[in-house]
């Protein structure tokens, strides 16, 4: 039975391993079409490259490694021939080179000199030296460019005069085959030299940094020469310099690498290193060779015609570039051709029209090359009837029709990509072994790169010809352009970017197609082969020489699938020899080239896309990239396009790349810092425009709508029910811009969603500590944050509110607002509370603050509240004081106290030294004449009432300093010994020694502490975790913190009394020096003041502040005294002395008519009892008149009893009053004496 049940059992795991395959399968068929649906409704169709980090690329330009001359394989027979080709090969080689050299070394290099970095002004002048030493660091680079140019002109006079050599009557090969012969690509390749040193030339010229710090160089070498000892050289070696400045400065002259080389003897052989053995001429016969200077010509025109027919159609690439050599081959033409040989005016015609199709060519960065310019400088020639006429007019009218015609031309070209990038993902998607037809996919595949390739020239020639036109023709810019030029550089870079996702896909097809091509180009040489062998007369020269050039062409076709620049020039030239007029027919001959030039444009195109979508001339319009920014913010729904612009931007650090990694300065230390230094500020400039045109607006309307959002909901009624109404009020999509992936900036991250999050987590900390009342609002914001965004708000961990209902105000709120503050509540001196003057409107409560509410605060936000609320005081009273001082500034002001003062000191003998409360009284009348406020209120009340607000910021402060003595002393209480405290971190630590303990005892943080260990004590410590000693470090601040703030304090009076006592006692503040002499009219106004608000109290309907208690104006007082030093001075007027003496005056006045009315109402009613005994019932009508006399005569007495009431009343409140500001202003006189 055994082996039965095993049998089961094996065949119950495979049913579950069958399952479970099954479900594997499902699983990873699910996630797979779960991809499909993202990238499908995903916002961009190419996504973003991450190169930075991309460990491995895909190079498709091999390099070679066979010779030129084992590359042309012929008979032996033919090795004339051979020896031809491999020349032309040479040479077109090494002027690929230096093309090469050219654009990845110098051209970066001159660009990128001079150039002020991303925060740096332009047009700020440098500082001396500095332009010197700039010169002087690329003097190698300056010697090494001048070795170049001598390089490229040998190159360019050896191919004109081996063209001549060959293109002559007296040779053999030009009498058999090469009379038939257009040898195109060879000019072809001149024209690439000699677009070289125009390029060279242009960028010399139009860098005025360089040519500036060249004319400072040169004058600095004029003191130099005069005593060459000074620099730390010798005579003799500034000879030698100065032979090597003199040829730096015929290449950076005008016009200085091309003019040379037009001014050249085209006809005086090369110096060569080898021996000559005296058979070799001296001279190459070029001015007089008229089959050559034919050829020429009739090259130059075809190339001309070929170029001019391609510009502006679908097809163009650059075209445009290879215009500036045709035209700079045509001045060499001209510079060869005998002066006796009249020029054609037709062609000069010709070339002159060009400018209406092409007035400006951009060669690279923002330099512009401009063919009438060009013409005018080198072979000018005076013709009538030239179209068009006025160049400067037709620069500007295609400026203006392009800038017209560009927004519709950028959507074309819009339509154009986006088809082919859909035509990219479908073609390229699959790999080519499963493809049904091979041959169509590869056709498609290679006409798909093709079409890329002229999309990415035609976007890149919109782009550059607009902005470097604008800044060439000093031409504004319109405002409309902005949005296509944006969409140019995006749809570069998605070119870009499809190119290097699908790179692999194209590495795949590429050999198949140039193979294919390969193919056709084949199958025709090998008919034209055919032919040739199969002639019954006998081969003659120009037979044998065409199947040595099919032979050299079928070695090359099928010799590999790699179609290096020597094998493609091989093969061009071995072409043109097979298919030469007197061979084949033209129409098959165009086929052929069509053909071989599909093949070449295949075999390079890689590094050819690449250069097409780069944007690196953006470096010298980064101010476009905020304008950017901003717009796609404007539009969220391209928010995905960021990417691109961001990186298109960011192409710009190709010319610091390659300025840092040029051989010439390859060892130069300084020179690789300074392109890092570049690179880093511009880096940081990228960062900064996200910054300002993307982040700072996204988290402000993040911010803003959460707050509207919430205070709709807990705030009813303070906003319209519109306002998120999509349909009456639409809103801006804020999502998009946080759903956007990490932004890569030239290494760096921008992650958009983290920095918003950071932000709303830190302004929601920020204010909830300032007002801890507004948690929940705040806790809302967060949760509909999470909700609406997908924010992930930390919690800020603060306690849910600030204080206790039954605790009063919070500490913080009341420094967020000490200007309300201390004009709603009125100080208590005695008590030390503050009590608020009018409740809010509905509320049947007043506030107070005494110093159990600040201690409450305390333990809520910790002692360090103390100091920040002196630093809000100080800045409060400085605001304040400017104020008083403006004041005591007015002219009437300023006057009156100085006359008050004079008066008295004249007077005060006759007064009993003591100040006049009538003349007190009559300032306060006359300010009163000045005018009135809407409140009632005088100038100065004003006053008073800011002297008030002073004294009650003083006394808040004093309150906050007793609370924190209150605070520290319930804290303290838990501590056995306040002036033996152990210091716990060496106990929980490593310990310590006497010594040390000695050291550390003397310091004591600081503060003045005393160790419970002795100082010769040796502290064993336990050696806990780091966790343990860290608990007990921040254990020992505490403790010190609260036992320095128990015993000792600060005195904040002080503080506050020296630092404006040194502003206001220093300076011109002379008018601040009479301020004693206002004293007794304020202190009438603040006792008329505080009587009406006691009074008020007692009302029902209270119209104005009413309050009982107002020390703020006498510890205003007192601190301005202070302050001024003018106690005794204030003291001198004895003002509280002669104010009593007015009320005891005014006392026993009142005390005398009281005594006149009782004596008065006496006599009376001893008259009325008289009366009354004498009359009878006869004298009736008598008696009715009399009681009417006493009627009106007891109404005068009841009002004249009301008004004496009233008068001792008020006597006795301002009695009362006047008694209590003076036992205030003692009290407050005391906390300010030094």
């Amino acid at each position: 039975m055994s082996w039965y049940v095993e049998e089961e059992e094996d065949a119950d795991a495979r049913r579950v391993d069958g399952v479970l395959q099954r479900m594997l399968l499902l699983v990873q068929e699910h996630e797979a079409t779960l991809r499909h649906l993202e990238h499908a409704i995903g916002d961009t169709i190419c996504s973003v490259p991450d190169e930075y980090y991309q460990p491995v690329g895909v190079s498709l330009t091999p390099q070679e490694r066979v010779l030129p001359l084992d590359l042309v394989s012929t008979h032996e027979d033919e090795h004339l021939f051979k020896k031809v080709l491999a020349v032309f090969v040479y040479l077109c080689d090494e002027i690929h080179e230096l093309e090469d050299i050219a654009q990845h070394t110098f051209f970066p290099k001159l660009l990128v000199f001079g150039t002020a970095l991303a925060n740096e002004d332009p047009d700020a002048p440098s500082p001396p030296g500095v332009v010197e030493k700039q010169m002087g660091s690329v003097l190698p680079m300056l010697q090494e460019l001048y070795n170049f140019v001598a390089r490229c002109r040998d190159v360019a006079v050896n191919l004109v005069q081996q063209l001549s050599r060959l293109y002559s009557a007296t040779d053999k090969l030009f009498q058999t085959t090469f009379q038939f012969v257009r040898l195109t690509s060879v000019y072809e390749s001149l024209c690439n030299l000699l677009r070289i040193l125009v390029t060279l030339d242009a960028i010399i010229a139009q860098n005025s940094a360089l040519q500036q710090g060249w004319a400072e160089y040169k004058r600095m070498m004029q003191f130099v020469r005069t005593e060459p000892e000074a620099f730390g050289t010798t005579e003799e070696a500034t000879q030698r310099f100065e032979r090597l400045l003199v040829q730096l400065d015929q290449l950076l002259a005008p016009r200085g690498a091309f003019k040379a080389l037009a001014d050249m003897d085209f006809e005086e052989l090369l110096p060569s290193d080898e021996e000559d053995d005296g058979l070799a001429p001296a001279t190459v016969n070029v001015r007089n060779n008229p089959q050559f200077l034919a050829d020429l010509f009739t090259n130059l025109r075809l190339l001309l015609e070929r170029d001019v027919s391609v510009v502006g159609t679908a097809a163009e690439t650059d075209e445009k570039q290879r215009l500036v050599g045709t035209f700079a081959l045509y001045v060499i033409y001209r510079r060869l051709t005998p002066a006796y040989v009249e020029p054609d005016v037709k062609f000069y015609k010709r070339l002159w029209a060009v400018q209406k199709t092409v007035p400006m060519v951009v060669l690279c960065g923002r330099v512009a090359w401009f063919p009438s310019d060009f013409i005018v400088d080198y072979v000018r020639l005076e013709v009538r009837k030239l179209d068009p006429p006025d160049v400067a007019a037709a620069r500007r009218a295609f400026i203006d029709k392009f800038d017209e015609a560009f927004p519709a031309k950028v959507r074309e070209s819009h339509a154009e990509v986006m088809v082919w990038l859909v035509a990219m993902e479908s073609h390229m998607s699959g790999p080519l072994r499963h493809s049904q037809d091979p041959g169509a996919t590869l056709d498609a595949r290679g006409t798909l790169l093709l079409k890329g390739l002229v999309l990415a020239h035609r976007i890149q020639d919109l782009v550059c010809t607009l902005i470097t036109g604008h800044l060439t023709l000093a031409v504004p810019m319109q405002r409309r352009s902005l949005r296509p030029l944006r969409t140019c550089v995006e749809l570069l870079k998605a070119l870009e970017f499809t190119g290097l996702r699908l790179s692999t896909a194209i590495a795949e097809s590429l050999p198949h197609a140039m193979r294919s091509l390969a193919g056709r180009i084949h199958g025709l040489v090998r008919s034209i082969r055919a032919k040739a062998k199969s002639g019954k007369r006998q081969a003659d020269g120009h037979k044998l020489d065409i199947l040595a050039a099919s032979s050299v062409v079928e070695s090359i076709l099928l010799g590999t699938d790699s179609f290096t620049f020597p094998r493609r020039a091989a093969l061009q030239l071995g072409l043109a020899v097979c298919v030469n007029p007197n061979v084949v027919k033209s129409g098959e001959a165009d086929g052929v080239w069509s053909v071989m030039r599909r093949l070449g444009v295949l075999a390079s195109w890689q590094p050819r896309f690449r250069a097409a979508c780069d944007c690196s001339f953006l470096l010298w319009n980064k101010e476009l990239v905020q304008p950017f920014v901003e717009e796609i913010y404007g539009n969220p729904g391209e928010a995905h396009r960021i990417q691109y612009t961001v990186a298109a931007f960011a192409d710009a650090a190709r010319y610091f790349h390659d300025a840092a990694a040029a051989p010439a300065l390859a060892d130069d230390a300084q020179s690789s810092e300074a392109s890092e230094g570049r690179l880093a500020a511009y880096r940081k400039f990228l960062v900064a425009a996200l910054e300002e045109g993307l982040i700072k607006p996204l988290r402000r309307d993040v911010e803003n709508d959460l707050r509207l959002r919430i205070h709709f909901k807990t705030q009813t009624g303070t906003l319209n029910e519109d306002t998120f109404n999509p349909k009456k009020t639409p809103s801006k999509a804020l999502r998009p811009f946080l759903d956007l992936r990490p932004i890569r900036v030239l290494g760096t991250v921008v992650q958009v969603r983290q920095k918003v999050t950071r932000y709303l987590e830190t302004t929601f900390y920020n204010l909830t500590t300032v007002a801890l009342y507004d948690w929940m609002t705040y806790a809302d914001m967060r949760n509909l944050a999470a909700q609406k965004f997908g924010l992930e708000i930390a919690d800020n961990h603060l306690p849910m509110g600030s204080l206790e209902y039954n605790q009063g105000l919070d500490v913080l709120m009341i420094m967020r607002n000490i200007h309300v503050f201390v004009s709603r509540f009125s100080y208590n001196l005695n008590q030390q509370n503050f009590v608020e003057r009018r409740p809010d409107r509905g509320s049947k409560n007043l506030n107070t603050i005494n110093i159990q509410s600040i201690a409450a605060s305390l333990r809520q936000h910790g002692l360090g509240i103390l100091n920040t609320t002196v630093n809000f005081t100080y800045q409060f009273l400085a605001q304040k004081f400017h104020i008083f001082s403006q004041f005591l500034f007015d002219e009437y002001i300023r006057g009156h106290l100085s006359k008050e003062r004079r008066w008295y000191r004249k007077h005060k003998s006759e007064y009993s030294n003591m100040y006049p409360h009538d003349r007190a009284l009559k300032f306060l009348k006359d300010i009163r004449k000045l005018g009135v406020l809407e409140n009632g209120r005088t100038f100065l009340d004003q006053f008073r009432i800011l002297i008030t607000e002073i004294g009650n910021a003083l006394g808040y402060v004093r309150m906050v300093r007793s609370a924190g003595m209150h605070f520290c002393s319930q804290a303290v209480r838990f501590l056995p010994e306040i002036d033996e405290i152990i210091e716990f971190e060496p106990h929980a630590g490593e310990g310590r020694e006497g010594a040390a303990a000695a050291a550390e005892g003397a310091e004591a943080d600081g503060a003045g502490e005393e160790s419970a260990s002795s100082p010769t004590e040796t502290i064993e410590g336990a050696r806990l975790s780091g966790e343990t000693v860290r608990a007990a470090k921040n254990l020992d601040e505490i403790i010190g913190t609260l036992s320095r703030n128990f015993s000792e304090g600060s005195d904040y009076f002080k503080v506050l009394v020296s630092v404006f006592q040194q502003v206001l006692m220093a300076g011109d503040h002379a008018h601040l020096d009479n301020f004693y002499m206002i004293i007794p009219a304020l202190c009438l106004s603040w006792v008329d003041a505080s009587y009406h608000a006691k009074m008020h109290m007692y009302k029902a309907n209270r119209a104005r502040d009413t309050y009982y208690t107002d020390d703020g104006f006498a510890m205003g007082l007192a601190y301005i005294l202070a302050i001024l030093g003018q106690d005794r001075k204030y003291d001198s007027l004895h003002w509280f002395q002669s104010m009593k003496a007015k009320l005891d005056a005014d006392a026993k006045e009142l005390k005398d008519r009281k005594a006149v009315r009782e004596a008065k109402e006496q006599r009376r009613k001893q008259q009325q009892e008289q009366q009354a005994r004498k009359s009878s019932s006869i004298f009736s009508s008598r008696r009715k008149s009399v009681q009417s006399v006493d009627v009106e005569e007891n109404a005068e007495d009841e009002e004249e009893i009301h008004t004496l009431q009233q008068t001792e009343n008020r006597l006795q409140a301002t009695k009362g009053e006047s008694d209590l500001l003076f036992f205030s202003l003692s009290g407050a006189r005391i906390f300010f004496k030094q």
